[in-house]
């Protein structure tokens, strides 16, 4: 299974079109070296975010070792850093998977944040990418993506599982053989949300346009006649963070919060305070108060797409998103449909 490496260099440009495009705002994380902090603070204080990053217990405190050092002093002292959205990693991939395979499920786990300098300068991302082809004319594509830590050192920050299926298969046959067991799995899994929101959405030519130009240099492409499976996933972060504001402004009744560790608050508002920017409040009145947002940081995505579907430029779609009650290992689940009429595109987790 041979592997293929390229290198990109990410710049806050590439991801101000990814956001401005298709969350229409700009994304705090991603434009603000004070929201990338407070991400990176999150990221250490909700308990069991290494469980879904770590593959054994072997690497559960090599990981927790490296969750803390990127929101050590060294990080805040540093300005104009801010995180690449974790869509734009996962576009990267439309330039390593051929146009003629229908892409019916995609799993990806983020391992440590992209931070990319404000204005200036740029990231060096390389991307690993391996193909394997199955017994039954499938294929799988491994994509792992790599950068450096603030001190230099090489650090995995995301690995990408992707599914295809040549177009030589009939779509039926790929939808009964290769896809509905996990499609109506996870759509089984959003029965009785405690909260869920809904709204009409479409990917205009700007979207399509600002997407090819985000991926560095591939032409513009369509899988099976459709928009391509990877670029829908941009529609994702903004649903997402609309659902993080209601449960931050209107927590739902049998909401329960992720259990914070209140200590990385309180560095930082000490560091606030030093600058005279904690708004007259004591350092510990700023940390909780900083510690009660919710910050939507994705640990594990899971998508599966129903081949028979396509999807054109301007062509409307229902998305929905439900958080589920439980929260697993520190984390909320949410599971999220798309679907045009009655028809399922996607379902994500």
């Amino acid at each position: 299974m041979a592997e293929d490496e390229k290198t990109y260099h990410i710049t806050q440009n590439h991801h101000i079109l990814n956001s401005l495009f298709f969350n229409h705002d700009r994304n705090p994380p991603h434009h603000s070296a004070l929201h990338t902090a407070l991400i990176l603070l999150s990221l250490t204080s909700e308990k069991g975010f290494h469980d879904e990053v770590c593959s054994d217990e072997a690497e559960e405190d090599t990981f927790l070792e490296k969750k803390l050092e990127i929101v050590g002093d060294d990080v805040l002292k540093q300005e104009g850093l801010v995180i690449a959205p974790g869509v734009l990693l996962q576009s990267l991939a439309d330039n390593h998977i051929p146009p003629d395979k229908i892409i019916t499920k995609v799993e990806t786990r983020f391992m440590y944040p992209l931070l990319v300098p404000v204005d200036k300068g740029s990231k060096e991302l390389k991307i690993r990418i391996s193909e394997e082809v199955n017994p039954e004319g499938t294929f799988d594509y491994k994509i792992g993506f790599f950068s450096d830590d603030i001190y230099g050192a090489e650090v995995q920050i995301a690995e990408m599982s992707v599914k295809s299926v040549p177009y030589t298969i009939p779509i039926d046959k790929i939808y009964e053989r290769f896809v509905k067991e996990h499609f109506e799995k996870l759509k089984r899994k959003k029965q009785e949300p405690i909260v869920s929101i809904s709204h009409d959405t479409y990917i205009s030519a700007d979207d399509d346009d600002c997407y090819w130009r985000s991926i560095q240099g591939k032409n513009p492409f369509k899988r099976n006649g459709s928009i391509s499976q990877l670029e829908l996933l941009s529609k994702m972060p903004r649903i997402l963070s609309m659902m993080a504001d209601k449960i931050e402004n209107d927590s739902p009744e049998g909401y329960q919060a992720p259990e914070r560790d209140l200590s990385p608050f309180l560095r930082y508002a000490e560091k606030e305070k030093s600058y005279g920017r904690n708004n007259g409040k004591s350092v510990e009145e700023r940390a909780r108060e900083l510690s009660k947002r919710l910050r939507t940081t994705y640990a594990r995505q899971v998508i599966v797409f129903d081949p028979r579907m396509r999807l054109d430029i301007d062509q409307h779609f229902d998305l929905t998103t439900n958080l589920l009650g439980k929260i697993k290992r520190g984390m909320h689940t949410f599971i999220s449909e798309a679907a045009v009429g009655d028809d399922t595109l996607f379902v994500d987790e």
